[in-house]
Formats: C-alpha cells, sequence, structure tokens
C-alpha cells in the first residue's frame, strides 16, 4: 500500500514542478532595448516584463529586474515596436482558388514572420474566414489574428465574378457575407444574420445611396457592429458617409473623388489646397473615421501614386488618423516579406509621414480602425504583439524590415 502512495505523492511533486516550469516558461523580459510604443514616444534603455500574454511592465531598465525564471532577451542596440496591424487585406476572395487554404495560409505565415501580428479582411467568404480566424486565435495556424466584414453593396455589383467566388454553391447578394441591399432593406434582419458570421463590421462597398448607407450604418452600430466603407460608393459620397458615422474608409484613389474633377491631375502640387475637399476631411477628423489609403496598390502608375500620396498627406495634416492597409496581404511563401513594409515607406516618400508616423499608422491606428483596445501600442496592461529589430526604423523607415524576433500574444516566433 505504501508504494502505490509514494507514487501518487511523486506524481503530484511532478505535476507540481511540471506547472512551475510551464509558468516561468510564459514569463519574458526584453531588457535594455529602445521602446517605440506605437503613439509616438520613443523610450530608450528600457524593459519589457511579459507574464502570459499581457505586458506587466514598461519601465527603465535600471528600475526593474526579470523576474525568477523568466526568459530574458538582451535587447542592447535593439528597437521593439508593436506588433504590426494590416489594416487592409483579402484572404478569402476565391477560396476554391488562388485563396485556397493551404495558399492562405504560407500568406499569412509570412505576414507573421514578418511582424504582422493582426489583420483586417476586408471582404471575403466568411465560411472560409471563419476557421481562419478561429485557427489564428487558437495557434493551430502561424498566423495574424483576423479580424473580417460582411459585405453589403447595391444589387448591381453582384454581377461582379469576385461576389461569386466568394458566395459559390449560393447566391450572391442573397447571403449573410454577401448582401445585396437597398432603402426597402430589413436591415435589422440583414445586420443581425451578418453579425452571425462572426463579422466584426459590415463593409458598405459600392452602388449605394446615402439614405441606404446612413441605415445601415445606424442599425449596425445599435447591434454593436463596426462599418467600415469604401470612401465612395457612387452614388453616395465620402461626405455624405462621414457623416452618416461610418468607422472607417478605404483607398485614397476612391477619396480623391472629393475633388473637383479639375483638381485632381493638379492637387498637392499647389499651394492652395481645395476647399471642396478640405470640408470632407475636416468631417472625418471631427468624427474619428479612420482612413486606410492602401497606397501599396497605387503604384500601377506614377500619376497614380503621386496623387494617392497627396491625398493621404492632406488627410494626416487635417487630422484624419491614417492607417496602413495594403489590399494584398503577402505573396503565398513563408519567406516573402509582407506588404505592410511597402506600405509603411509609401507613407514617408510619397505621403511626407516621418518614420515614427508611419509606425503608428501601421500600429496604433491600425488597432483604433477595428476597434481593438487591447493592442496597437507598447504599455502596460496590453497585449504582448511585439517585434524586435535590429536597426532603428525612426531613422530608416526601411529598417522595420530587419527583424529578430515576433512576439504574438507573449509567445516568442522566431523565423
Amino acid at each position: 500500500m505504501l508504494r502505490p502512495l509514494r507514487w501518487l505523492l511523486a506524481l503530484g511533486v511532478l505535476v507540481s514542478t511540471t506547472r512551475a516550469e510551464a509558468q516561468r516558461a510564459r514569463n519574458l523580459a526584453i531588457t535594455g532595448v529602445t521602446v517605440i510604443t506605437g503613439d509616438g514616444t520613443v523610450l530608450r534603455n528600457h524593459t519589457i516584463l511579459i507574464a502570459d500574454s499581457i505586458i506587466v511592465a514598461v519601465a527603465p531598465a535600471a528600475s526593474v529586474s526579470p523576474p525568477a525564471g523568466a526568459q530574458v532577451i538582451d535587447g542592447r542596440g535593439k528597437f521593439v515596436v508593436p506588433g504590426f496591424i494590416d489594416a487592409h487585406v483579402h484572404l478569402a476572395t476565391e477560396p476554391d482558388g488562388e485563396d485556397s487554404r493551404p495558399r492562405t495560409e504560407l500568406r499569412l505565415a509570412a505576414a507573421l514572420h514578418g511582424g504582422v501580428t493582426t489583420v483586417r479582411d476586408m471582404a471575403g467568404d466568411t465560411r472560409a474566414l471563419a476557421p481562419l480566424a478561429r485557427d489564428a486565435r487558437s495557434g493551430a495556424i502561424v498566423s495574424p489574428d483576423i479580424y473580417y466584414v460582411a459585405l453589403f453593396a447595391g444589387p448591381e455589383f453582384f454581377r461582379d465574378p469576385r461576389t461569386q467566388s466568394s458566395s459559390r454553391g449560393e447566391t450572391a447578394g442573397a447571403v449573410a457575407w454577401m448582401r445585396a441591399v437597398s432603402d426597402t432593406t430589413d436591415f435589422q434582419t440583414a445586420v443581425r444574420q451578418a453579425k452571425a458570421t462572426g463579422a466584426t463590421a459590415i463593409k458598405l462597398y459600392a452602388l449605394l445611396d446615402s439614405t441606404a448607407s446612413a441605415r445601415a450604418v445606424a442599425e449596425a452600430h445599435r447591434q454593436g457592429m463596426r462599418v467600415w466603407a469604401h470612401a465612395a460608393l457612387r452614388p453616395a459620397t465620402s461626405g455624405q458617409l462621414a457623416g452618416a458615422g461610418v468607422d472607417a474608409v478605404s483607398h485614397a484613389s476612391l477619396l480623391a473623388q472629393a475633388l473637383p474633377p479639375a483638381a485632381r491631375t493638379t492637387f498637392g502640387t499647389s499651394a492652395a489646397p481645395s476647399a471642396v475637399f478640405d470640408s470632407v476631411l475636416r468631417v472625418m477628423a471631427a468624427r474619428h473615421v479612420v482612413f486606410d489609403p492602401t497606397l501599396f496598390i497605387s503604384q500601377r502608375t506614377p500619376a497614380a501614386i503621386a496623387l494617392a500620396g497627396a491625398v493621404t498627406r492632406r488627410a494626416r495634416e487635417m487630422g484624419v488618423p491614417v492607417a496602413a492597409g495594403t489590399d494584398s496581404i503577402a505573396a503565398a511563401d513563408e519567406r516573402a516579406v509582407p506588404n505592410i513594409h511597402t506600405e509603411m515607406e509609401l507613407l514617408v516618400t510619397q505621403a511626407g509621414f516621418t518614420p515614427g508616423d508611419a509606425i503608428v499608422a501601421a500600429t496604433r491606428n491600425g488597432a483604433l480602425a477595428i476597434g481593438l483596445t487591447d493592442r496597437g501600442i507598447v504599455a502596460r496592461g496590453l497585449r504582448a504583439d511585439l517585434v524586435l529589430l535590429r536597426a532603428d526604423p525612426t531613422v530608416d523607415i526601411r529598417n522595420t524590415r530587419q527583424i529578430e524576433m515576433v512576439v504574438k500574444c507573449g509567445e516568442i516566433l522566431r523565423r
């Protein structure tokens, strides 16, 4: 009888020790590092303490010591930024083809290895997005966290072949995630069904008038969903969308439609900005409407990127929060560099941002676009999504590519 008792006691000690070791393994300290917080602040020679998935301290290195048993990373000569947030991606437009699960997982792995810890998917097949989002959060796949939309648009839009691919097996325009709406839509039901897909927001896409847009915004907010929109819906305009209370708008090329037609080829080259355009931006700034310009996809011609850059520069000057989104997350290759780094570089070279401003766009303002308050800056009490860099990105924004390691939700990921 004694031997089983001793065995059980030994087993209890073993279990207790294993739990203690697991607890210590979840404690992490990055010491003596320069912290670029994501809100415009730079803290030199600081230590970051992480317990489980949460930052528990960001303090001068001399004032804090790592707890016993913590994993210690020597951050001297290195730089920490918040995990990057790509505020505009598409992961499941064509789940049976280009966006197949294996190819999408490769893109997501490349994004996370490249420092992107959260993404905002801006329309696709939620039947594919929901399991991707679940597996990303549980750690079943190597991936940033995924937040996604259900799309609302005018009935004529659903002739678009992309909507057919995202609704395969069903009727595009008649499903919760690809919904045709108009002034006569029962928005209470439409929003409730959209929410049931797991979507964080509805996206107003195209061919909607101001009345339908305003009704959709009001009902989505009533049901606790955010509203993201193209910057112009034709016929609804940027100013009407901002006035209706959308939370974020996308694409500098579409926001440029608020400019008088004659000004679009010369905007940004003259000393006098457009009063019409500024009136739209003034509403966006007052209502804290986040703008993701997606400069990455405006590189098709020199004229297009020049106009997109000028529009983005003026939006920032008017106080509009700008988030970094690419519309194209990364190549389907785990070794690929995610496109968020090019987007930040374009914000600097084309829109006149400082490197620090570009980092804010890709961190704090990305979280603001999604409506997340638990990440986006390096601060006590927030989620430990961090990127450790070998070179200073505030000196050269291209240094965001110099990644030593990525921490997602307190877990270290090494390439």
